[in-house]
């Protein structure tokens, strides 16, 4: 055989001799395969979804050099035909394909059929039972094992003639089981509606191919469930009903009354066949005022106001701190003298069953916290401590001495049932619940933290109202504190206050809207700014700085201590070309796993970008590889001290983080931030998202961009609003 070209797309042919490894859940696979009547047989891998040895296939794709493995075939598509030889039959139907066909019984029918036997068992297996060892039972399940193997190739051949990949049809039918074709030419959109990791376009050109009218209720119901997601990612609750409608319209080129007549039609259906978990409708002061929501979404607004009010109500909570005892044994035992708002913030924390504290950093939020533990403890009572991250738990758990968890892992979410063991019927064992960064909460997860809270504890929300809202729908926090239902206690005094130029002072002075103070090159300081007006001159010098010269002076280490935010995706400053470059100057090399254009190494800086129940990882989580096994497409992540093993259907979930989106790194703190500001990030230079990228960073804050970017940034106060009507709901005496 000739020596293959890498990176070449080209098509061989061959008999498989051997399954090395499969992953039943996903279908990749590791085989040998004989190429051309070779003795030497080669490695192909990919989602090599239901194949046998013995099983002639025909396989389109790529030859990749792996460090470990050396030369392996990389398949993208592949076909299967029966083996036509005795030998291969043998191998074929003793591999494990029909369940009660070993060896030696399939030895036995090829010696009486030969090469006829494939042809007897599909149609003929009445005949099976002349094979010494075969009866009646035996033959029923050689031919149920038989029809299922068949409906299998016929799924995978069905849904690739329609555009779909091997990975997503083997993820299709293991979703549908035989039922896959029915369901799909009944209806294809519930593809983006039921399986996991197929969207709205790849459902459409399905249903284009099968012949499905463009004017279809199908069609028309899924661009309803899809914009409505689309607002989900977005951070909206719901929609408005007329904007949701002339979306939807252009989307589909169908008349606004057609789709007018789906939404009403799916807020009225309930029955499961058009899954209505979507959509759902609030009548607010008249017919132009309707707000369409996703039906759980709604849900979580509605669980939201109404569990708020039954622990504000809760006459069990009257008398439990009426003196101020307790905050002077806290004072003395620190060591600490508190100001007025510290000590209003406490007593405050001590006697209103909810309470919402804020404030930007270094103001005292995290002593106040550690004072209320500790006084709780002090009372045997019970309190509970979380926070949306694992590094913001941490944080807690740090300053207070006292067990501290994820607001998932304090709930404990069950991948059993999909669900979380605390909740409503079993709520946790707790008097009192302490929640910092709540401006990073959402509220799904709002609701069902509410929902675990016996009625009779206390509950105390931290966090920084003028970060920016959660990556989630909603917004949580601030829809608390505008409603003016709850007591808020805004904290304002810098306690941390550090030299001139810190990075303390720098975030609140851009909170005021001032421009912040910054150190002279080379000077002492914490908050530098490297002014650079080329976008792809501004790349080159936050790889400089990450890689050389922070590293240099400060004794950082680039890929631990370093983080690069950027307020866009695209562009030369942008998270997507900074990934490529920072993982190109400082984990180059040669092997790994690429997925989706992207190469992976062992020690790459990486991102989760969507909850993982079933692995516990979550949008937003950053780790680093630890190690990688490319032969069976798994990878090792440390993500908060815990290692997560994903296998390759969930490798799509992760993208390198050496450079993040602000956004996305709400919760964390790192010691050192290279920020790129520049004026081609016009649409989100929001003084928000400044501010939020600077209390990032601890230690260093190093910016690269322009002044007038800066400026923009700095002078920009407006707000992007989200549709939500938990603020309106809050405010109502009573849950609608």
């Amino acid at each position: 055989m000739d020596d293959p070209l890498p990176g070449i797309t080209e098509t061989i042919e061959g008999v498989l001799e051997k399954i090395v490894y499969r992953n039943d859940e996903n279908g990749y696979t590791v085989a040998r395969l004989i190429v051309d009547d070779s003795d030497r047989p080669i490695t192909v891998t990919g989602n090599l979804f239901s194949i046998s040895p013995g099983e002639s296939l025909r396989c389109t794709g790529k030859w990749v050099a792996h460090a470990k493995f050396g030369r392996q075939f990389n398949v993208d598509i592949f076909e299967v035909t029966a083996p036509s030889t005795r030998e291969g039959i043998v191998k074929y139907l003793s591999s494990g394909l029909v369940k009660g066909i070993g060896p030696k019984l399939a030895q036995r029918m090829v010696e009486l059929f030969g090469k006829d036997t494939l042809r007897i068992i599909e149609e003929e297996p009445q005949r099976l039972g002349e094979v010494d060892g075969i009866g009646a039972g035996r033959i029923r399940d050689i031919s149920a094992a038989w029809g299922a193997h068949q409906d299998i190739q016929e799924i995978i051949v069905f849904l690739r003639s329609y555009g779909v990949g091997q990975a997503l049809a083997a993820r299709i039918y293991k979703h549908y089981g035989k039922e896959t074709v029915g369901l799909i030419r009944e209806n294809p959109y519930r593809l983006c509606e039921e399986v996991i990791g197929i969207g709205f376009k790849t459902a459409d050109r399905i249903a284009a191919n099968l012949g499905v009218e463009k004017d279809s209720p199908f069609r028309i119901g899924a661009v309803i469930a899809h914009l409505l997601d689309q607002a989900a990612g977005e951070g909206h609750l719901c929609v408005p009903w007329p904007e949701l409608v002339t979306r939807a319209a252009e989307a589909t080129g169908c008349a606004p009354e057609m789709v007018d007549e789906q939404i009403a039609a799916k807020i009225d259906n309930r029955s499961l066949a058009v899954k209505e978990r979507y959509v759902a409708a609030f009548l607010d002061e008249g017919q132009d005022r309707r707000m369409v929501y996703v039906r759980h979404l709604a849900d979580a607004e509605a669980t939201i106001a109404e569990r708020l009010r039954t622990l504000e109500q809760s006459a069990k909570k009257e008398g439990a701190f009426q003196d101020q005892k307790a905050l002077q044994w806290a004072e003395k035992a620190n060591n600490i003298d508190l100001d007025d708002a510290q000590r209003a913030a406490i007593l405050a924390a001590l006697r209103e069953p909810v309470l919402i504290i804020t404030g930007g950093p270094g103001v005292g939020k995290t002593t106040i916290i550690r004072l209320i533990t500790q006084i709780l403890r002090g009372r045997q009572f019970r309190c509970a401590l979380g926070a949306p991250t694992g590094r913001a738990a941490k944080r807690i758990a740090e300053s207070t001495g006292s067990e501290a968890s994820t607001i998932h892992r304090l709930l404990k979410f069950n991948p059993r049932t999909y669900s979380f063991d605390h909740n409503r019927s079993n709520p946790l064992p707790c008097d009192y619940v302490i929640l910092d960064e709540c401006s990073m909460i959402d509220v799904p997860l709002a609701a069902r933290l509410l929902e675990a809270i016996p009625d009779s504890a206390r509950v105390l929300f931290v966090g920084d109202a003028d970060q920016l809202p959660s990556v989630g729908p909603g917004n949580f926090l601030r829809d608390l504190i505008t409603s003016g239902r709850f007591r808020v206690k805004a904290l304002t005094r810098l306690f941390r206050q550090k030299a001139e130029g810190g990075i303390i002072t720098a975030a609140h002075a851009v909170n005021r809207g001032e421009i912040p103070r910054f150190s002279r090159a080379g000077a002492p300081g914490e908050i530098f700014f490297i002014e650079q007006p080329d976008a792809e001159a501004a790349a080159a010098m936050v790889v400089r700085l990450v890689t050389e010269r922070i590293p240099a002076r400060f004794g950082l280490d680039p890929v631990r201590d370093i983080q690069v935010l950027t307020p866009m995706h695209k562009g030369p400053a942008g998270t997507e070309r900074l990934n490529v470059a920072l993982r190109q100057a400082l984990n180059p090399g040669e092997g790994g796993i690429v997925r989706q254009g992207a190469v992976y190494r062992g020690g790459d800086k990486v991102m989760q970008t969507r909850n993982n129940y079933d692995l516990g990882v979550f949008n937003g989580d950053m780790g680093s590889i630890e190690s990688i096994d490319a032969e069976a497409g798994r990878i090792a992540v440390r993500v908060d001290e815990r290692l997560i093993d994903f296998d390759s259907e969930h490798l799509d979930e992760l993208v390198h983080s050496y450079c993040v989106s602000i956004h996305k790194s709400q919760g964390c703190e790192f010691p050192a931030v290279v920020l790129p500001l520049l004026t081609q990030h016009f649409l989100l230079l929001k003084r928000n998202l400044l501010y939020t990228g600077i209390t990032r960073a601890r230690k260093l804050l190093v910016l690269v961009g322009t002044q007038k970017a800066l400026r923009i940034a700095v002078g920009n106060d407006t707000i992007s609003e989200r549709y939500s009507l938990l603020e309106q709901r809050l405010k109502l005496d009573t849950v609608p």
